[in-house]
C-alpha cells in the first residue's frame, strides 16, 4: 500500500510541460473558480425544473369511510339515535395554465347506510340510500389580475432569468480565470527570462572578477578594482536570488490556477510573443471598443438585468388590478341502487347541474402593490445607470490597455536601441581598457547599462502581452 501511495505521489509530481493553449485548456478543466461557476449553473438549472412544478398537472385519489351518530327527538315518536355510515371514493385531476385558467375534474362515488334506534323500542330500522356517483367539471378563469401569462409565470421566468444570469456570470468567471492563467503564464515566462538574465549577469560578473583579480595580483591594476568587481559579483548574486524567488512565486501562482500542486515542476513551451503578434489597431480604438460592447459578458449580464427589471415593473403594474375571477361548473349525477344503473344514468345526463359566477376582490388602499411598483421602478432606473457606468468604466479600461500596448511598443523599440548602444559602449570600454585608457569602474557601468537595457526590453514585452490579455478579457475572449 505504501509503495502504491509513493508511486501515485511521484506520478502526480511529474513535470508539467505546457504551451500557452494547453495551459488555458487545463485551467478550463481544473481551475477552482471555473468549477464553482459550473456548479452555479447546475443549481440554476435545477431551480428552473423546480419552478416548472407550478404548471404540473396533478392527479388525486381518496377513499374513506364515514360514520356519524346523532340523537333526535320527534313528537309522538320520542327520542331515537341515528347512525349514518358508508364509503366514499373520489378520483380527480387539476391543471393550472399560464393564462390564469384552472381546470379540475372530479368523480365521486358514495353510498350511505342509516340505522335508526328508538330509545323506547328495541326495533332497529335500516335504510340504504342509492349509490350517488357524480362527475364535476370546474373551470376558473382570472379576468383582471392574473390573466397575463407573463404575470402568472413570474416564478418560472425568474428561475430562467437566474439561469441566464448564472451562465453569463460563469462566462465572466471563466474569462477572468483564463485571463489570470494567461497573465500567470506570461509572467512566469517573463520571470524565467529575468532569471536567465540574472544568471548570465552573475556568470559575467564572476568571470570579470576572476580576470580583474588576476590583473591585481600581477600589479597591473590597483587593489580597489578587485573590491569593485567583488561588490559587483555580490550584487549579481543578490539579484539572482531575487529573480529566482520571483520566478518561484510566479510558478506557484500558475500551478494553483491550473488546479495543480504548487510544488510541482512546470516547463513553458511557448515563448513570449513578439511585438505586433496580435492583430490590434491601436491607432483606431473605436473598433476594439465596439468589439467589447458586442461581446463583453459583463455588459450582456447588465443588459439582461435591465430586461429583468422591466419585466418585474410590468408585473408589479399588473398586480394593481383587482382580482376578478369567473367560475363555471357543470356536473352530472347518477342516483340508483345499482352501481351500473347509476353510471348509466350519469351517462344519459338525466341529472345535470351547473353554476356560473364571479368573485371580485378589491383592496381599499392597495399600499402593498403601489409600493411594489415604486420599488420595481427604482430597480429599473438603477439597472440602467449601472449599465451606463459599466460601459464608461470598460471603455476607459479598454482605452488604457490600448495606450499601454502602444507605449509598450515604443518602450521596446527604445529598449532595443539602448541595448544596442550599451553593447557597443561595453565593447568600446573593453577596448579602451585593453589599451590602459579605461578603468574597471567604467566596464562595470557599461555591463550594468547593457543588463538594464535588456531588462527594460523584456519588461516592455511583458507589459505588451499582459495589456493584450486584459483587453481580450474586457472583450470577452482570452483565448
Amino acid at each position: 500500500m505504501i509503495a502504491l501511495l509513493l508511486s501515485a505521489s511521484l506520478l502526480h509530481a511529474q513535470e508539467l510541460s505546457l504551451n500557452y493553449q494547453e495551459a488555458l485548456d487545463l485551467a478550463l478543466e481544473h481551475n477552482p473558480q471555473i468549477q464553482d461557476a459550473r456548479w452555479s449553473i447546475d443549481g440554476a438549472e435545477a431551480a428552473v425544473m423546480s419552478a416548472r412544478a407550478m404548471f404540473d398537472p396533478t392527479l388525486n385519489f381518496s377513499a374513506g369511510q364515514n360514520r356519524n351518530t346523532r340523537q333526535q327527538f320527534f313528537a309522538g315518536i320520542g327520542a331515537f339515535n341515528s347512525e349514518n355510515y358508508g364509503p366514499t371514493v373520489t378520483i380527480g385531476g387539476r391543471s393550472t395554465l399560464p393564462t390564469g385558467t384552472t381546470l379540475s375534474v372530479d368523480w365521486t362515488t358514495s353510498r350511505s347506510t342509516s340505522l335508526f334506534t328508538s330509545q323506547e323500542f328495541t326495533e332497529v330500522q335500516q335504510e340504504i340510500s342509492p349509490i350517488d356517483t357524480t362527475l364535476t367539471m370546474t373551470l376558473t378563469q382570472s379576468l383582471l389580475q392574473g390573466f397575463k401569462s407573463q404575470y402568472n409565470k413570474q416564478q418560472l421566468n425568474t428561475a430562467e432569468r437566474n439561469l441566464d444570469t448564472s451562465e453569463l456570470t460563469a462566462i465572466e468567471t471563466i474569462q477572468q480565470a483564463l485571463a489570470d492563467t494567461a497573465t500567470a503564464y506570461w509572467n512566469l515566462a517573463h520571470q524565467q527570462k529575468l532569471t536567465d538574465l540574472a544568471t548570465e549577469s552573475l556568470r559575467i560578473a564572476e568571470e570579470e572578477e576572476r580576470l580583474i583579480q588576476a590583473k591585481v595580483e600581477q600589479g597591473e591594476l590597483a587593489p580597489i578594482e578587485a573590491v569593485r568587481v567583488q561588490a559587483a559579483t555580490l550584487s549579481a548574486k543578490i539579484a539572482l536570488v531575487d529573480a529566482e524567488n520571483a520566478h518561484l512565486s510566479a510558478k506557484e501562482s500558475l500551478l494553483v490556477l491550473l488546479g495543480e500542486r504548487p510544488d510541482q515542476e512546470i516547463v513553458l513551451e511557448s515563448s513570449t510573443p513578439d511585438m505586433g503578434s496580435f492583430n490590434i489597431d491601436v491607432d483606431h480604438p473605436e473598433t476594439e471598443i465596439k468589439t467589447m460592447f458586442e461581446n463583453s459578458p459583463t455588459l450582456q449580464r447588465l443588459r439582461l438585468s435591465i430586461q429583468i427589471a422591466e419585466e418585474n415593473l410590468q408585473n408589479a403594474k399588473h398586480a394593481l388590478l383587482p382580482e376578478l375571477t369567473g367560475t363555471a361548473r357543470y356536473s352530472l349525477t347518477g342516483w340508483e341502487d345499482d352501481f351500473s344503473d347509476a353510471l348509466e344514468e350519469l351517462g344519459r345526463q338525466d341529472l345535470p347541474g351547473s353554476y356560473v359566477g364571479i368573485n371580485l376582490d378589491v383592496p381599499i388602499a392597495n399600499w402593498g402593490d403601489k409600493g411594489a411598483v415604486q420599488q420595481r421602478s427604482i430597480e429599473l432606473d438603477r439597472a440602467r445607470q449601472t449599465l451606463l457606468n459599466m460601459e464608461n468604466s470598460l471603455t476607459q479600461q479598454a482605452r488604457a490597455q490600448l495606450r499601454t500596448l502602444q507605449t509598450a511598443e515604443q518602450k521596446a523599440e527604445l529598449a532595443k536601441l539602448n541595448r544596442d548602444v550599451a553593447q557597443q559602449s561595453l565593447a568600446a570600454d573593453r577596448a579602451l581598457q585593453e589599451e590602459g585608457r579605461n578603468i574597471e569602474k567604467d566596464i562595470l557601468a557599461s555591463l550594468q547599462a547593457a543588463q538594464d537595457a535588456q531588462i527594460q526590453y523584456e519588461r516592455a514585452l511583458s507589459d505588451y502581452v499582459l495589456a493584450w490579455v486584459t483587453l481580450r478579457r474586457l472583450q470577452g475572449s482570452v483565448q
